[in-house]
């Protein structure tokens, strides 16, 4: 069926982290699908023990951050979203293990040091069958280790002379 829309106010995007669409902490099995959301400084914010989540067929456009999970989710999944002219990064796990991302489309994520993907201290994660589309890096993954990177397209991943489909630092 048709989804539903989330819209923060009408004005430009806002720069604040704390104006969340969508936050979680400490949940089991939360599914966040088929919405449009646009506007937001983080769109969805997974925090904390949250586990074997569920992010499936949303369209994120024009935000500051897109996908946010952060210290401590495990075995959650996101897929299948499209995330369009994000500022900073679209989809990001800091301190996250054991997930799939896959499937997802990433495209013009406007910041000179943005990332379509990043992993940041984030393990055994894999992260496969994405598009990332023109965005400064493809991937960047910063002291993260024992992740799959499996048949991903980085395209005109671009910007200036450090830009790369994959970005590695300390991994």
């Amino acid at each position: 069926g048709q989804g539903h829309s989330l819209v923060g106010d009408n004005g430009p995007i806002v720069f604040d982290i704390f104006d969340r669409g969508v936050s979680i902490s400490n949940k089991l099995k939360i599914k966040i699908q088929n919405l449009y959301i646009s506007k937001f400084g983080i769109v969805i914010f997974v925090e904390d023990a949250t586990t074997e989540s569920f992010v499936f067929n949303n369209t994120i456009t024009d935000n500051l951050h897109g996908i946010r999970f952060t210290s401590g989710p495990y075995n959650n999944q996101i897929i299948g979203n499209n995330l369009n002219r994000n500022v900073v990064r679209s989809i990001s796990l800091i301190y996250v293990n054991n997930s799939f991302i896959s499937n997802n489309l990433v495209a013009n994520t406007t910041e000179v040091s943005s990332s379509a993907f990043e992993l940041f201290s984030a393990f055994n994660n894999t992260i496969k069958n994405n598009v990332a589309d023109s965005n400064r890096f493809g991937i960047t993954l910063s002291l993260s280790h024992h992740n799959v990177i499996d048949n991903n397209n980085f395209s005109y991943n671009s910007g200036n002379p450090f830009s790369s489909g994959i970005y590695l630092d300390s991994s």
